[in-house]
């Protein structure tokens, strides 16, 4: 799983919720902690330390059919040595409603605003690349190359949300407000200004021709397919989609420390850069949901529409990954 969140819990652990984008992911793993509060340090105050206690591990299409299986709605799974049980729900939150971002009716909003809009705001850009990407990449550049997990690690959702807010106030504000936050608020800040474009930077129109390219087993074909249709994106989006590979790459020339691989990169900008239109995902997933058919009926479940995004989205991590190999061996120009 891609997210990685975090609870600390007292004792009732029945009122905690998260939801998690999925990004690809096939698999969830939960770790318990226990924090003793009693242990002393050197200057005679509380403090905590947390022992692992167990951990958990299921497959997320398997942990959503024995929830629905359960009358009640309830997984249990069993720590390895059976010294603890979990009990959790389990539930499927469509992504319909994210396949078009609403614009921002904002004149200064940095966020939800299309590239077009964006570079054309007095002070928006510089050099073609919007400001708010500048900003964020130096900053992972100076201060999270060697930073474990960069792009990857969460930060605190409501504090990323009131610096996105502040920015659309307050530009100049928003980037006094960021220098102040550690380098994964930069990196969390970057993804989710991809993520606002109402239009994503691969652009839904040429979705599907970047889908049937990534898909060839001809990799020079493949190759040549992937570079004829990046021509064919507006230069604007090219440019940035250039700086952003650019930079990704640099990340990665240090993955002995920061354990961000091209592999990784691509696993978390695959589905933040490319997004279907939602006629694209309706008839992708009712032309070739063979399971669909096979049952005689067409209408999908929420698990059947899970496993059609999780496929786009390997195909999606596949692109980007391709691109980053392409533009790091000097082929895409």
């Amino acid at each position: 799983m891609d997210s990685i969140v975090s609870t600390k819990i007292d004792t009732d652990i029945s009122c905690k919720v998260f939801q998690v984008e999925l990004e690809y992911s096939l698999a969830f793993r939960l770790l318990i902690y226990r924090f003793d509060t009693t242990i002393k340090n050197n200057t005679n105050n509380n403090t905590e330390r947390s022992q692992c206690i167990s951990k958990f591990h299921r497959n997320i299409e398997t942990a959503l059919h024995e929830c629905d299986r359960d009358l009640n709605g309830i997984l249990t799974i069993e720590s390895p040595s059976s010294d603890l049980k979990l009990k959790i729900s389990l539930k499927y939150s469509k992504r319909e409603g994210t396949f078009k971002r609403i614009g921002s009716k904002r004149s200064l909003a940095v966020f939800g605003k299309s590239i077009e809009k964006l570079l054309s705001t007095p002070n928006g850009c510089i050099d073609g690349i919007p400001r708010i990407i500048l900003k964020c990449i130096e900053m992972v550049d100076r201060d999270g190359l060697k930073e474990t997990g960069i792009y990857r690690v969460c930060c605190v959702t409501s504090d990323l949300q009131k610096l996105r807010h502040q920015f659309d106030r307050n530009y100049h504000r928003g980037e006094e407000m960021l220098t102040e936050k550690n380098v994964h608020v930069a990196a969390n800040l970057l993804k989710l200004f991809f993520r606002e474009l109402p239009e994503p930077l691969f652009t839904s129109t040429l979705y599907t021709e970047f889908l049937n390219a990534i898909q060839l087993t001809d990799i020079d074909n493949q190759h040549v397919i992937l570079l004829k249709t990046l021509e064919s994106l507006h230069p604007d989006n090219r440019k940035i989609l250039f700086y952003l590979l650019d930079h990704l790459i640099r990340v990665s020339q240090d993955s002995d420390i920061n354990m961000m691989h091209l592999d990784n990169l691509a696993v978390v900008f695959g589905p933040t850069l490319m997004r279907p239109s939602k006629l694209i995902v309706k008839n992708y997933f009712f032309g070739s949901n063979q399971r669909l058919n096979a049952i005689g009926t067409n209408t999908p479940t929420d698990l059947d529409q899970m496993s059609s995004e999780l496929q786009g989205s390997m195909y999606q991590c596949q692109v980007v990954l391709a691109c980053l190999k392409l533009r790091r061996d000097g082929l895409l120009k």
